[in-house]
């Protein structure tokens, strides 16, 4: 017999998931076009994007929503609006008129959901969040953080709507949270700075430091060592200091090279009560809560 020359073409190979499919079509023109079907049926196959017909956000669509007081939607359309327009200062100003509409609209609910929140939550944690002993400083400012969480809490429902739609009653709750937090920091901060300086000075030990707290409530800080004769020492490491120092209330921070040596330099941070409800700001000054 002789040999066969016939021109015998290869099958393409089969794509994954799509053999069953495209199989039936048999010869492999018809394969690819099967598969190109199938990818279509299946929501697979990228055609050319889709020009975006939707028409352009106008100011009239936002005064629409305004005029049926769905204030949050004409807030989001202003958003929405093309660049030229909403980068307008009466569009800006307007934004800002509709976002007040929207606080004095939704005042009642959040002011239900806020009280809601103090009694189920947030007089609980306050309740629970006490101090014995630092390791680390981590531990001291754990506490800190949790005083400034609640903080922000009322930071963040005391616009003047929200109080002015209060209750009494709503007001006696937001009233009687205010002071359980006023009180926890007053009993916590004079332990919290006289764990600090512990651990600072187990920190600093082996450089040849001294920390110490004094004070009645633990208001002044001392830091001895050697190389405070360096006033550019005591700069460098009061730079350093002086946002945790301010976060923790101290009053008086003092530098000295030698435990008996009369010349010392004292820094004085003009630290609020203990009480007193507030934020830090970067450099660690607490600013009030209003």
């Amino acid at each position: 017999m002789g040999e066969d020359h016939t021109d015998h073409k290869s099958e393409d190979p089969p794509v994954p998931g799509l053999r069953n499919r495209c199989r039936p079509f048999g010869r492999p023109s018809h394969w690819l076009i099967a598969c190109a079907l199938a990818l279509s049926a299946c929501g697979m196959a990228e055609g050319p994007e889709k020009a975006n017909t939707a028409p352009a956000v106008t100011m009239e669509d936002v005064e629409k929503r305004v005029s049926t007081g769905d204030y949050a939607t004409a807030m989001r359309l202003i958003v929405e609006l093309p660049a030229e327009v909403k980068d307008r200062a009466d569009v800006q100003a307007r934004w800002v008129k509709i976002s007040e509409m929207n606080s004095a609209a939704t005042a009642p609910n959040r002011a239900a959901q806020m009280v809601e929140e103090i009694k189920s939550t947030r007089v609980y944690a306050v309740q629970q969040t006490t101090f014995s002993e630092a390791s680390e400083l981590k531990d001291v400012f754990d506490v800190v953080d949790e005083f400034e969480k609640q903080v922000r809490f009322l930071a963040e429902n005391s616009d003047q709507n929200l109080r002015h739609v209060l209750s009494p009653e709503q007001a006696t709750t937001v009233t009687a949270f205010r002071k359980s937090i006023e009180d926890r920091q007053m009993k916590l901060f004079p332990a919290l700075r006289a764990a600090y300086g512990k651990v600072a000075s187990e920190l600093l030990w082996s450089g040849n430091y001294d920390v110490e707290v004094r004070g009645r409530l633990s208001k002044e800080i001392i830091f001895t060592a050697p190389v405070f004769a360096d006033r550019s020492e005591i700069k460098s490491l009061m730079v350093g200091v002086r946002p945790q120092l301010n976060r923790l209330r101290f009053s008086i921070a003092q530098f000295r090279a030698f435990a008996d040596d009369d010349k010392q330099w004292a820094f004085t941070l003009g630290a609020p009560n203990d009480s007193l409800l507030g934020l830090s700001a970067r450099d660690g000054v607490v600013q009030p809560l209003e």
